[in-house]
């Protein structure tokens, strides 16, 4: 389903991105680098290619907000993996970003991937 697509995850805890990565692979994508922390994240951006990002929306302490402004200037799509999916009702810009709760259930993952996937080519006025 995700076969022919790399994705990047910006996650600060290890097991976490493990298991994500796992599950992307379980899917038939390709994770082409993992990003544990901030600076990490920000370097990840311009070093890595990728179709797609996994966002942690806290990164040990540090909001990945200017990640996400970014992303959306890019126009790379992205899904935001957070313990704090509510929470980010009150940041401007997220409307229509998937995010998902942890523990992430894959179906639910799945879906968001696939959703930002398709609208992709409609952002990049493709």
């Amino acid at each position: 389903m995700l076969r022919g697509f790399s994705f990047l995850i910006i996650e600060d805890e290890v097991m976490q991105a493990a298991h994500l990565a796992d599950m992307i692979a379980g899917m038939g994508g390709t994770v082409s680098h993992k990003a544990y922390g901030f600076d990490q994240a920000r370097d990840a951006l311009y070093q890595h290619a990728f179709d797609c990002v996994l966002l942690d929306v806290n990164l040990g302490g540090t909001l990945s907000f200017p990640i996400v402004n970014t992303l959306q200037e890019r126009g790379i799509p992205f899904v935001l993996c957070t313990a704090y999916a509510e929470a980010l009702e009150v940041y401007p810009g997220l409307a229509g970003v998937p995010r998902l709760s942890k523990p992430i259930d894959p179906a639910a993952l799945s879906q968001a991937i696939l959703r930002v996937l398709n609208d992709w080519p409609k952002r990049r006025g493709r």
